[in-house]
């Protein structure tokens, strides 16, 4: 940049921070900026969040699927992610997979009532889990996709 170029951008720059109106358009800017941050960061989870206890159950749909994401349903049901389960996983079950869209894996509504299923003859928690799945979460969901 040649410098009578810099001699005219500079002064400009200044004469506007030492304006009356500056003040008040940085604050709109870094509001704005700060409000489209906060909603951005919400956007995919808004109004997708179920709870189970104290655990929350985070819930995508994605092209008519729906999509639990793994480590949720895993806390709820009282086991720990680890990569070597996320193998054993992947094996087991076809809906076990990266959520269509994001970072995060998950069991489609199928896998999640076949893994709950698989569970459930240890554990009486389980089988609340799964109905709650069923009654609560896939069945609201359904419901909500027929526009009832």
């Amino acid at each position: 940049m040649s410098d009578w170029l810099l001699l005219l951008i500079i002064p400009a720059i200044l004469l506007f921070l030492h304006s009356k109106w500056s003040g008040k358009l940085l604050l709109g800017l870094a509001s704005g900026l700060k409000q489209h941050a906060e909603t951005k960061a919400l956007a995919e989870w808004q109004g997708n969040y179920y709870k189970w206890g104290d655990q929350q159950i985070r819930i995508v749909e994605k092209d008519g699927n729906i999509w639990v994401v793994d480590a949720d349903l895993l806390n709820a049901a009282g086991l720990k992610l680890d990569k070597n389960l996320r193998r054993k996983l992947q094996i087991s079950y076809g809906g076990y997979a990266l959520i269509p869209g994001t970072r995060q894996y998950g069991f489609s509504e199928t896998a999640v009532l076949e893994f709950l299923n698989g569970k459930q003859a240890r554990n009486p928690e389980i089988t609340k889990l799964k109905l709650w799945f069923e009654r609560e979460v896939f069945f609201t969901l359904q419901r909500k996709r027929e526009g009832v």
